[in-house]
């Protein structure tokens, strides 16, 4: 991973935040199990909006690396 993406993988990639992101979502789902239908709608809509969100960051990422990079 190249600098200056190299720290953000090893923090945000390593076994252990692997292990809490995993304990989050065991949990979301226990509670979202049963919780209300509009609870549970909003946390879709949370979901997909967060998700797009990252989307769009990674895919400004990669093309800001790969343009400085020519």
């Amino acid at each position: 991973m190249p600098t200056p993406y190299n720290e953000f993988a090893e923090r945000w990639g390593n076994i252990d935040f692997t292990k809490y992101v995993k304990l989050l979502s065991q949990q979301a789902d226990e509670v979202l199990e049963t919780a209300q239908e509009d609870i549970q709608k909003q946390a879709e809509e949370s979901f997909l909006m967060v998700a797009k969100f990252e989307h769009n960051f990674w895919h400004m990422a990669f093309h800001t690396a790969q343009h400085e990079s020519k």
